[in-house]
């Protein structure tokens, strides 16, 4: 059985709504999904949606078998068993190269409202985002060979997506227009350590260790791709395409002896590792030190130095890897209440390095196998995240971190740093109980081993069996990042601290638990830079869409607004956002704007007629302030309108914080 990858294009016929679930705050009720960078985008989970609905209706019509649609599609539950077949879905984005329109005319706004007696009825003015008629979207299939006749001969039909198709809007045309086989370009017969190096295509989500994942309304994600993650990918893939050889050796995948580590954020190069705990600094940032060589003074803070890091020399180069949240919606039984909860996920372009330790060589030639072009990864990988893009897979003798640490040739002191890369915990006659003393001077080959210092903290580690439907046993671990100061009585030797950053430590390391390093030049830092993220580092665009540009400036300009300001109500403001937004559907005419305003300052008291005159004159300076000009894709009256309306909202916000 081969799997093949369809790729499909969808043009708008219409105006087409692919609605977000939020609106923007003096702007439109109805926006449209947008990626990291602000381009509008068809999520892989919708897509799936309407592409079962649409051969739903084909194996009814054609009178076809009807079973098949769980085997593609799976059931609507997060906690249904995996079928060989299941599609893979990726997100549908604008295709740039077959678009003919500019950019700037890919998003228009469509003003709705509701009808009452045949007369519009007061308060249903409502705004919407929409990609204009003409556009193209491309996204990708991944399915069986033995499936791509039939998605061939359904893709076809679909033909409505999005919000308010019986309206008008939604009307696509789709087709498939190529096809290929995915099959790894990676050829290593043999290997005992083996690098990968992935970048995000879409947002990624890798169920948290914690007790969050417990939480029905919400799914946290770990900040790092866990070995886990990447073991289901191997196992899933090599199940497929290499059956018989899965079926005799699949054990193998899931010893000890095949230790499937954690992938971390790439620095300049070289893998990031988890932030040594315990630094601290002053409120001036100028006295920075580890509570291994130095006591916390008064007055002092742990420094933001980020989840992961590298060290140069004595400085210590921060990152924290960018990580999204959006609602969703649980469908499940049409018969129970639909649920809505919100994800987080790690965001999209970033790069990631991980290892896979093998004591088979062997195992090598066939776990190369699963590294095609692109993976997928982490939760809802069926409904288009998750995607990741094979950077490199090549044998190496030993991991490039991004501290240093201890060669063969190096003279091992007797006192040594640990530093945790994964969770990590020992057992003692069947009981957990971090780390054991005894066993670590079994492991380092030396008489004692004494802890003298550490910098910790503890996390629940809590696993879900899918097959079974429950919770495993969860374990109490120390938190990666944590930091050991190790009394070696003799001192250790290079070839077995090497030996045991290999095979790591404690229980689960098959999970890619237990992993640690020995750093070599702990006592150098002096220093640290500002957390970057490693999106930025790598030169990609800033998470900022146009309107989120506006909102940040207009909290920095000079125009305040609030009951502070001016002595206005709530609802005082809310009838002149209420008047705004009339202006806005007028076209930018503010003639009944001004004649709010009129009425409020010439037919009222002195005092009344002084509120409204300020607020009046306020929005006024935005009508014709000069340098307001540069915040606007095209300075008209009504996106100047449409600002103040931002303005009024952000203002009221500010207020309350």
């Amino acid at each position: 059985m081969s799997r093949v990858c369809l790729t499909v294009q969808m043009k708008l016929s219409s105006d087409t709504i692919f609605s977000s679930g939020y609106s923007i705050p003096g702007g439109e009720d109805i926006s449209i999904k947008r990626t990291e960078d602000g381009m509008p985008y068809l999520s892989g989970s919708t897509m799936k949606g309407l592409l079962r609905e649409t051969t739903e209706n084909y194996l009814v019509w054609t009178k076809s078998d009807e079973t098949i649609l769980h085997e593609l599609f799976g059931k609507e539950s997060c906690a249904d068993s995996d079928s060989k077949r299941r599609l893979v879905f990726s997100d549908w984005t604008v295709d740039e190269q077959e678009t003919q329109l500019p950019q700037e005319e890919w998003v228009s706004t469509r003003t709705f409202t509701a009808l009452e007696e045949d007369v519009v009825k007061q308060g249903s003015l409502r705004l919407a985002s929409c990609l204009n008629s003409g556009i193209v979207l491309t996204g990708t299939i991944i399915c069986d060979s033995e499936d791509k006749k039939l998605l061939k001969d359904v893709i076809p039909f679909l033909k409505w997506v999005g919000l308010l198709r019986n309206r008008g809007f939604g009307k696509v045309e789709t087709k498939v227009t190529e096809s290929h086989s995915l099959i790894s370009k990676y050829n290593i017969p043999s290997a005992s350590l083996l690098r990968y190096r992935i970048r995000l295509k879409t947002p990624l989500s890798v169920s948290s260790l914690t007790g969050n994942t417990r939480n029905e309304n919400y799914l946290d994600t770990r900040n790092y791709i866990s070995g886990t993650a990447v073991r289901g990918m191997v196992i899933s893939q090599l199940a497929l395409t290499e059956p018989e050889w899965f079926e005799k050796n699949k054990s193998i995948l899931l010893t000890d002896g095949t230790r499937f580590l954690g992938a971390y954020p790439v620095v300049s190069e070289t893998a990031a590792v988890p932030t040594p705990m315990g630094f601290y600094e002053d409120k001036k940032q100028e006295h920075f030190y580890t509570v291994l060589h130095h006591d916390v003074e008064p007055g002092h803070k742990r420094a933001k130095i980020g989840a992961f890091c590298i060290q140069k020399d004595s400085i210590l180069t921060g990152i924290s890897p960018k990580m999204d949240s959006f609602m969703r919606i649980q469908r499940g039984n049409q018969e129970k209440e639909q649920k809505v909860f919100t994800s987080r996920v790690l965001c999209a372009d970033s790069d990631w390095e991980g290892y896979i330790q093998l004591d088979d060589p062997d195992l090598a030639a066939y776990i190369t196998k699963a590294f095609t072009n692109t993976i997928h990864l982490g939760a809802s990988h069926y409904a288009g995240h998750g995607l990741c893009e094979v950077l490199a897979l090549e044998a190496i003798e030993q991991p490039n971190w991004g501290m240093a640490t201890y060669s063969d040739a190096d003279i091992i002191p007797e006192t040594i740093y640990m530093l945790l890369l994964s969770p990590a915990a020992m057992q003692k006659d069947g009981v957990t109980v971090g780390l054991d003393e005894s066993k670590l001077s079994d492991l380092l080959g030396v008489e004692k081993v004494e802890i003298t210092k550490c910098s910790t903290s503890v996390t629940e580690i809590n696993t879900f069996n899918r097959t079974w439907r429950c919770y495993a046993p969860s374990e109490v671990m120390y938190e990666k990042g944590s930091l050991f100061q190790l009394h070696c009585t003799p001192a250790p030797d290079a070839g077995t601290l090497k030996l045991l950053e290999k095979t790591g430590l404690g229980i689960r390391r098959a999970e890619g638990f237990g992993q640690v390093l020995f750093l070599k030049d702990f006592d150098q830092i002096k220093n640290y830079e500002k957390p970057e993220s490693n999106a930025e580092i790598h030169d990609f665009p800033e998470a900022k869409t146009q309107r989120q540009k506006r909102c940040q400036r207009l909290l920095e300009t000079e125009f305040p607004l609030g009951s502070d300001n001016y002595q206005l109500s709530n609802s005082q403001i809310g009838s002149i956002q209420e008047w705004v937004q009339t202006a806005i559907a007028d076209g930018g005419k503010t003639e009944k704007l001004d004649e709010f305003f009129r009425h409020n300052i010439e037919d009222r008291s002195p005092e009344y007629a002084k509120r409204f005159e300020a607020i009046r004159n306020e929005i006024d300076n935005i009508m014709k302030d000069a340098s307001i000009a540069e915040l606007l894709p095209n300075d008209t009256p009504t996106e100047r309108l449409m600002l103040i309306s931002e303005w009024i909202d952000l203002s009221r916000k500010e207020e309350k914080a």
